[in-house]
């Protein structure tokens, strides 16, 4: 269940560093409890199933050909797919923002606009991008961990960076997908084939 906090916030002037200061503000009023359900909120957990079950499914497919099951390898695998997407919806809520101010200002739903973390001020915009950032790096080390590790063979980098390439840059200039017209094809291709393909393999 999505929990929702709204921050009431004053000021008339919409210029970027008042908006700063009142998030700074805002965000310092936050208990520690609140900024941790804020930044689950943020994450969107249920969203990651779109990208976990395909996984599933891919070793599944794999155990049906070969027998055979690598627990640790699945797990490994199903942390690099939760990274890379978390990855990506934190970088939308970055990079979407003014949108999603609009978006929920407008038409309010779960499939859009955003978590809603971000407008409403509860936490800090430039901790997104790190998050973002740091998240990707990590499931590039895990597909290290990975290819190394398991000796997967010569196409786990390749497909991993099929996968970071097309989730980051959905919503991050000056690629941003999702403003070329591929976005969705993107993000179909990413949550459907590729989980599956790169599983199996």
């Amino acid at each position: 269940m999505w929990i929702r906090w709204k921050v009431q916030l004053t000021g008339k002037n919409d210029t970027d560093s008042t908006n700063r200061r009142i998030d700074d503000m805002t965000t310092a009023t936050l208990s520690g409890i609140q900024k941790i359900k804020s930044w689950i909120v943020l994450a969107r957990p249920p969203f990651h199933t779109v990208g976990v079950l395909p996984f599933a499914l891919g070793a599944v497919l794999a155990y049906r050909a070969t027998g055979t099951f690598h627990w640790a390898l699945w797990g490994w695998g199903t942390l690099a797919v939760v990274l890379i997407m978390l990855s990506t919806y934190l970088a939308g809520e970055y990079f979407d923002y003014e949108g999603d101010k609009i978006s929920r200002r407008v038409n309010p739903n779960r499939f859009a606009g955003g978590s809603g973390v971000l407008p409403a001020g509860l936490l800090d915009r430039r901790g997104t991008l790190v998050g973002s950032i740091v998240a990707l790096a990590l499931a590039a080390v895990v597909g290290l961990v990975i290819w190394l590790g398991y000796r997967t063979g010569p196409w786990t980098i390749p497909l991993g960076l099929i996968g970071m390439i097309g989730g980051f840059f959905y919503s991050v200039p000056p690629v941003r997908w999702a403003a070329r017209g591929v976005g969705e094809l993107w993000i179909a291709f990413c949550y459907g084939w590729l989980p599956v393909a790169v599983a199996y393999y």
